[in-house]
């Protein structure tokens, strides 16, 4: 405990504030949150992507989601986890027009901040987090922090291994061309630098910010994007290409 101490001080003290309540759409557009994983060396899903489609895409059957929005920059390799995890969705029975991509996060906090970006202006009105138990709790918690409702909606493992066991769809994606691409961590470092930031604390010290932050019932800055979603600006008119909620 005594080594936890000097982690506790620091979350409180990056405190900024009470968090905001956010003025929801009136429509009742519930949108999932899935964070990516890093794709196979040949662009197909790994077996944690695979996981995380086989959840959501059960999530969606249920009726439990609208929209999806898969998260994930080309983070550890040159395949766009939101696009390996897209295909992996549409593969496994989810409408194309009802997953929307994120192509810049590259932590989990920031799969969650730029994925409210995405979400409001679909005009979502309610977020589930999709993903490993831990991880959905998480990524609720960070959406409460920034003034969303959110509910997480665990894996259940064991179902999901029964469907791993099953033969899977072929599925794979083009890579990000090589003179575009730069591993995380040189792409991290540029950013924060041209921003004059300093470098980012370890995953596991921001997450435990988080946690101890939303318990106390404070909010941290919110991550925001290098640019606007890419994906989205490709696609005039993208927002509205939804009808409201399933029918």
């Amino acid at each position: 405990m005594r080594a936890l101490l000097p982690l506790l001080a620091l979350a409180l003290l990056t405190t900024t504030a009470c968090r905001q309540v956010r003025v929801v759409p009136p429509a009742p557009l519930v949108a999932g949150i899935i964070p990516g994983c890093p794709a196979t060396e040949a662009g197909a899903p790994s077996e944690c992507s695979w996981r995380r489609a086989i959840w959501a895409a059960e999530v969606w059957e249920q009726g439990g989601v609208d929209v999806l929005i898969a998260s994930g920059a080309a983070v550890h390799n040159r395949y766009i986890e939101a696009e390996v995890m897209k295909a992996a969705l549409v593969a496994l029975g989810v409408p194309e027009d009802r997953v929307v991509t994120e192509t810049q996060a590259l932590h989990t906090d920031e799969n969650v901040s730029y994925s409210l970006d995405v979400a409001d202006a679909l005009g979502v009105h309610r977020l589930v987090g999709i993903s490993e138990q831990g991880q959905a709790t998480g990524v609720c918690q960070m959406a409460l922090m920034w003034g969303w409702s959110c509910d997480p909606a665990p894996m259940k493992m064991k179902r999901v291994r029964q469907r791993l066991q099953s033969a899977l769809p072929d599925v794979s994606v083009q890579p990000v061309p090589e003179e575009r691409w730069q591993h995380w961590a040189e792409r991290e470092r540029a950013l924060r630098r041209s921003r004059g930031q300093k470098p980012r604390p370890a995953s596991a010290t921001v997450y435990f910010q988080h946690f101890v932050v939303g318990i106390f019932g404070g909010t941290l800055d919110k991550p925001e994007p290098p640019q606007p979603e890419p994906t989205l600006l490709r696609a005039p008119g993208w927002a509205n290409h939804l009808d409201g909620p399933r029918g």
